[in-house]
């Protein structure tokens, strides 16, 4: 070997060193970034629901019902759920959930001066629940209140009309007899004009008062947060002294009537439709059932699952079922 041969030899070799090692270092990253991109974080609401609809886009596949489907015992959150029994058969799962969630905050800004309810009371719809400090609002109102109710100046200019038509019918009368001039005539004319006018001006203004009266009352009227649905406060996020600025005050749902949510296999799809009645069963010891009456039907089914979902309107004038509660549901088709 010449003196040559070893400085070849590591010209060819030192590349390939170079590339051997920078695969030993990036490829595990690669392969557990790669594996991490198709994994299913554990636990969590996401990963139970594709789980669900994995499961159920298999059996789809093999023919199989979905009501047969062992996971259906499981639901969403993946805690248990009681299993069909022979006395049941034909009934599916569903969940009872609030009507409607309203968090509850104030369109402008300014100190809480007050909160009128607290959690588990329950609201009627335009019940005022909080209250801003107004003492500015209140001052503008009163001012405003005043100026409208003066109205001084429409009756002086109402006076003045008269008078300015009274003299300018005398007027006409002597011009005929030719005891006055033109141009005095046409001066009597032009002053009654003026006055209508200005009658006309008065009156105007008289309107806008009332339309101040009207924008300050708003204005205050803002400092009060009214509950816009009738229901039981589920949390108070502030205290008096706070200044809620896009921050949730209170949080309110709406009980009476109820929303249950059912998923059916898509072989159901057409024989349910808005007005089916049927017949609910809360999953609460000593709750009868109830019956409901659907409101919603999806037009889409979902490919991979092969289901579809359906929302029923449950009354509950006495607030006797509470909202997220697990049911069973029978439609009158079944």
């Amino acid at each position: 070997m010449n003196g040559d041969e070893p400085k070849k030899f590591a010209r060819w070799i030192l590349p390939f060193l170079t590339v051997a090692g920078l695969c030993a270092v990036f490829l595990p990253g690669v392969v557990k970034w790669s594996a991490g991109r198709n994994t299913i974080p554990t636990g969590s609401r996401q990963a139970t629901v594709q789980k669900l609809q994995a499961a159920a886009a298999a059996k789809h596949r093999e023919g199989t019902a979905l009501s047969t489907d062992p996971l259906l015992g499981t639901t969403l959150d993946g805690s248990a759920v009681r299993s069909p029994g022979s006395h049941d058969r034909g009934a599916v799962d569903c969940i009872i959930e609030p009507f409607e969630v309203v968090e509850i905050g104030s369109s402008v800004i300014g100190v809480i001066k007050s909160i009128q309810t607290e959690r588990g009371d329950f609201v009627k719809a335009g019940q005022i629940v909080a209250e801003l400090e107004s003492s500015v609002e209140d001052a503008a109102v009163a001012l405003a209140r005043t100026r409208a109710k003066i109205d001084s100046n429409v009756r002086s200019r109402a006076s003045e009309l008269q008078l300015r038509e009274r003299r300018r019918q005398r007027g006409g009368k002597l011009f005929k007899r030719d005891a006055v001039s033109l141009d005095a005539r046409q001066e009597l004319d032009t002053e009654a004009d003026i006055a209508r006018y200005e009658y006309y001006r008065a009156l105007e203004e008289q309107r806008l008062a009332e339309l101040e009266l009207i924008r300050a009352v708003a204005a205050a009227e803002r400092r009060k947060i009214r509950s816009p649905v009738a229901g039981v406060v589920v949390s108070r996020s502030m205290s008096p002294g706070e200044i809620p600025h896009e921050d949730t005050i209170l949080t309110i749902a709406q009980i009476d009537p109820l929303r249950v949510d059912v998923i059916l296999p898509a072989a159901k799809f057409g024989t349910i439709k808005k007005g089916t009645r049927a017949t609910i069963a809360p999953e609460l010891e000593g709750n009868d059932a109830h019956v409901a009456s659907v409101t919603i039907v999806d037009q889409v089914i979902d490919a991979a699952s092969g289901t579809f979902g359906v929302q029923l309107e449950l009354p509950n004038p006495d607030f006797a079922i509470p909202g997220g509660l697990h049911c069973r549901v029978r439609f009158e088709a079944d």
